[in-house]
C-alpha cells in the first residue's frame, strides 16, 4: 500500500470544492447506523445525528453550504432541526465547522470543542482553516470537552477522547445506543483521521506520532458501530442502502480496527516515501 500526498491532496481539494459549490451534486438520503444514530450529509462529508429521546445531539456541523441539505435530511428523518441540543464538533477545520455559528443562532444549542482547536472554531485562527476564513463566521463555543467528564443529553452519554494528530484539537467519540429489545450497542466516531495534514515530515513529526498512537490504542476498543464525518473512511454508504428503517442487527463486526489498520498502513507508506524522499 503506498500513499501519494500530492494526489490525496489533489482529490480532496477537488472533494472539497464541490462541496462548497455544488453540494446537491453529492446529496444522499440519510443514513441509519444504530437504533437512534444517524449519518446526515452528502457522500462525502456529513454529521452525525443522535436522537437522545430528549432533544438531538449533532456531531459537526458539515459546511454552511450544504447546510439546507442537513436540514433537508433531518426533517426526511421526521425530525425538526429546532431541536438539535448540543452542537459537537470534531476539529477546526471549515469542512466540521463551517456551518456551526449557522446552527448555533437557529437552534439554540450549545457548542462543544476541545481547548486545542478553540480559536480556530472561534475563528481567531485563519490558517486552520483551510484557507476558507474570508467566508468562515467564528461560533461562540459554550464548552469545552474534558476528557474526565461525559457529555450527557437523554440517552446518550458522550465520552470524548483528545485525538492529536489531524488537528492539535481532533476529538474523539465514544457512546452507547440501545435498540428496543434492550440490546446495547458500542459506537465510536474518530474524529480526524486524514493524513492531509500530516505530510510535512520537518513540522508533523510529533502530530504523527500522537496520530499513530492513539489509532493503536483504539483499535483494542470494541465497537460494534463505526460512524464518520468522511463516510468514505468507514464505508457504510456501501453497506447500507435503501431506506432508514429499523434493522435487526447494527453492529459491523472487524469494521472499527480494519479502517484503523488501513490507516496506519498509509501512515507508514507516507513515513516510508518521505525518508526515502529525503535521502
Amino acid at each position: 500500500m503506498s500513499f501519494d500526498a500530492d494526489e490525496n491532496m489533489k482529490r480532496v481539494l477537488k472533494l472539497f470544492w464541490q462541496n462548497c459549490h455544488e453540494p446537491w451534486e453529492q446529496a444522499i438520503a440519510p443514513v441509519q447506523l444504530g437504533p437512534h444514530i444517524y449519518y446526515v450529509g452528502s457522500s462525502w462529508v456529513g454529521v452525525t445525528l443522535l436522537d437522545t429521546g430528549d432533544g438531538f445531539i449533532l456531531i459537526d456541523s458539515g459546511m454552511p453550504m450544504q447546510l439546507y441539505l442537513i436540514f433537508e435530511g433531518i426533517r426526511e428523518l421526521g425530525f425538526n432541526p429546532k431541536d438539535i441540543r448540543k452542537l459537537l464538533i470534531s476539529h477546526g477545520h471549515f469542512d466540521h465547522a463551517g456551518a456551526a455559528k449557522a446552527i448555533q443562532e437557529y437552534t439554540g444549542a450549545d457548542v462543544y470543542c476541545s481547548l486545542e482547536d478553540l480559536a480556530a472554531i472561534e475563528g481567531r485562527d485563519p490558517e486552520a482553516l483551510r484557507n476558507r476564513s474570508e467566508i468562515y463566521h467564528g461560533v461562540s463555543v459554550t464548552k469545552l470537552y474534558a476528557d474526565d467528564k461525559p457529555i450527557i443529553q437523554g440517552n446518550f452519554v458522550i465520552h470524548t477522547k483528545l485525538t492529536a494528530g489531524h488537528t492539535p484539537g481532533t476529538t474523539s467519540f465514544f457512546f452507547q445506543d440501545k435498540d428496543d429489545k434492550g440490546r446495547v450497542y458500542n459506537a465510536a466516531l474518530h474524529g480526524g483521521l486524514g493524513l492531509n495534514t500530516l505530510t510535512d515530515l520537518a513540522q508533523t513529526e510529533e502530530m504523527r506520532k500522537k496520530y499513530r498512537r492513539n489509532l493503536l490504542e483504539f483499535r483494542e476498543l470494541p465497537v460494534d458501530i463505526v460512524c464518520s464525518n468522511h463516510p468514505h473512511m468507514a464505508g457504510f454508504l456501501e453497506r447500507k442502502t435503501g431506506a432508514v428503517k429499523e434493522q435487526a442487527d447494527y453492529s459491523t463486526p472487524g469494521v472499527w480496527r480494519s479502517m484503523l489498520d488501513h490507516y496506519l498502513a498509509l501512515l507508514d507508506s507516507l513515513e516510508a516515501g518521505n525518508s526515502q524522499n529525503q535521502r
